[in-house]
This record gives C-alpha cells, sequence and structure tokens, in this order.
C-alpha cells in the first residue's frame, strides 16, 4: 500500500472524518461505475456504494487492508452487487460489457490479461468431451438439454463435464494464486454459481 493511503487509513481509523471524506471523494465515481455495469440499475449502484461506505465508516477500527483501499472497496462493491442480482434473480455475465465500461489501472489490466490465459490453458487440458461440452455451455450459451441432444449423451453426462470442468479450472486459479469473485464471474459462470 502506497504511503499516503497508509496515512490517510489510520487517520480514518482513528475517527478523522475528513480522511474518510477524502476516500470518498476519490472513489466514489470509479465505484458507482462498477456497480452500475453490473447492476444496471442506477439506484441499486448507489445504494450499494453507499452501503460500502457506510460499513468502511462504521467498522474503520476493525478493517485490515492488505494492498490498496481501491481494491478492497472495488471488491466490497462487486459482491455488494453480485448478492444483489442473486437475491433479485436478474444475473447478467456480460463480460464485454464488463471490461469496456469499468475503467481498469494497468494492473487490474494485467491481471485480467494472466487469469484469462490461465482460464484458457485450463479449457484445453480439459479431456477432449469435457472440453466440449464446456465450450458448448459458456461459448454458444446452448442449454444442458441442447447438449444432450447435440452429443447425444445424457443431460445428467453433460452436467457432470461441466462440473468437472469448473472444478479443474478453479483448482487452476487457486494454484496460480489468482482466484477472484469479479474474475471467476465473469470467465467461468453462465449462470449463478450458488
Amino acid at each position: 500500500m502506497e504511503v499516503g493511503q497508509k496515512e490517510i487509513l489510520q487517520l480514518m481509523k482513528g475517527g478523522n472524518r475528513s480522511a474518510f471524506d477524502d476516500i470518498f471523494r476519490s472513489y466514489y465515481k470509479y465505484l458507482f461505475t462498477i456497480g452500475f455495469t453490473y447492476l444496471k440499475d442506477e439506484h441499486l449502484a448507489k445504494d450499494i456504494v453507499q452501503d460500502v461506505f457506510m460499513d468502511l465508516w462504521n467498522r474503520r477500527e476493525k478493517i485490515e487492508i492488505e494492498y490498496s483501499i481501491k481494491y478492497f472497496l472495488r471488491r466490497a462493491v462487486i459482491n455488494g452487487s453480485l448478492a444483489t442480482l442473486r437475491k433479485t434473480k436478474r444475473i447478467s455475465y456480460d463480460v464485454t460489457a464488463i471490461s469496456e465500461n469499468v475503467t481498469v489501472d494497468d494492473n487490474d489490466k494485467l491481471a485480467y490479461k494472466e487469469m484469462s490465459q490461465i482460464v484458457r490453458d485450463a479449457i484445453i487440458s480439459l479431456p477432449e468431451k469435457c472440453q466440449k461440452v464446456y465450450c458448448l455451455s459458456r461459448d454458444e450459451g446452448l442449454s444442458h438439454k441442447e447438449i444432450s441432444q447435440r452429443l447425444d449423451i445424457s443431460t445428467k453426462t453433460v452436467e457432470n463435464h461441466i462440473t468437472k470442468a469448473l472444478k479443474i479450472i478453479r483448482i487452476e486459479l487457486k494454484r496460480m494464486g489468482l482466484i477472484s469473485i469479479l474474475l471467476i464471474i465473469q470467465f467461468l459462470i453462465g449462470e449463478s454459481p450458488y
């Protein structure tokens, strides 16, 4: 974490409202953009960001931020947005919209590219049938029934192949230390994982 960030975080933890206001002004617009990209609803996005900042202030003395305030807040907004989507059954995983509409810094872009390559490599390493089922599901958006008809296999076999593929990809991401809710959702999930 940068020196300036450490100082402002320490001031906020000590109850300095001005330090908190600086954090709010610095990241509100960025966080709103992320929330809106997921939720496609201005009011919901504002609510999520407001909740994140309220939580930051209320838990300021106990919060541990390892990397950066920006990363911590971004992760909180993404998690809050996904939780809202699950509750309202409005899940939409449009990777293109997310990647084009969210302003990201060079570190984010690098992590995104690295994650993309790891996922592509993991998919290529899948057994042939498993890879085909996964790609028909995720790339072509076919339902389990459509895949079973196209490949002349049972829907249970389709489910087993997709489960196996996701497990292998997640294991590889964990092994590489790159597991992240946002990127897993972007790359892996065509439906809610919960």
